[in-house]
């Protein structure tokens, strides 16, 4: 009887420690591979556009020139992507706008995510099913007094060149108003 319970503990031990090694041979959870899928933002972007007047554009009714820099980086064992928006001062663009874009995929609901904050004190997150072709597409509701959906598009003109274009609908409109736009190289 002694005998077995020898053998019966030495199993257990021998189990007990085998698996922390077997824990740490599986190492920590990986990000999903679908965020490799925005590394075409890392880098530094310089971009030049303007906003495009329109009566019904968030942004006004005036056309501003902007100088913008785009930086994005990886950031936390690669879960997230990070951009950093700078516009440059000038004197059309007095107030210029910084901000976030915080980015990631989300694997229960298949998607991208966009989280943005930036010096006006706006942040909302938008969401993307992914490239399509040399598109993705990041939609938002607009904060604030807006009432209506803002996206982003992003096009590949090349690895090192793309457009933006930012469009605003009103609610229960059906058509899109293109309200600011850049080409951007890195």
């Amino acid at each position: 009887m002694f005998r077995l319970f020898c053998l019966l503990v030495a199993a257990v031990l021998t189990v007990a420690g085998e698996a922390p090694v077997l824990a740490q041979s599986a190492g920590p959870p990986q990000p999903p591979p679908e965020v490799g899928q925005l590394s075409y933002f890392l880098g530094t972007f310089k971009c030049e556009g303007s906003t495009v007047p329109s009566p019904i554009s968030p942004f006004g009714n005036i056309k501003r020139q902007i100088k913008r820099t785009i930086e994005g980086h990886s950031n936390l064992n690669g879960y997230w992507l990070n951009m950093r928006f700078s516009d440059e001062k000038t004197d059309e663009n007095p107030k210029p706008l910084a901000g976030d874009w915080v980015m990631s995929y989300d694997r229960k609901d298949n998607r991208f995510l966009f989280f943005w904050f930036d010096n006006l004190g706006r942040w909302f997150t938008s969401v993307s099913s992914g490239w399509e072709g040399s598109k993705i597409t990041m939609t938002a509701d607009f904060p604030e007094n807006f009432n209506g959906v803002m996206r982003d598009i992003f096009t590949k003109k090349s690895e090192n060149e793309m457009l933006m274009e930012i469009e605003y609908r009103k609610d229960n409109a059906k058509t899109w108003t293109l309200v600011a736009q850049f080409n951007c190289r890195k």
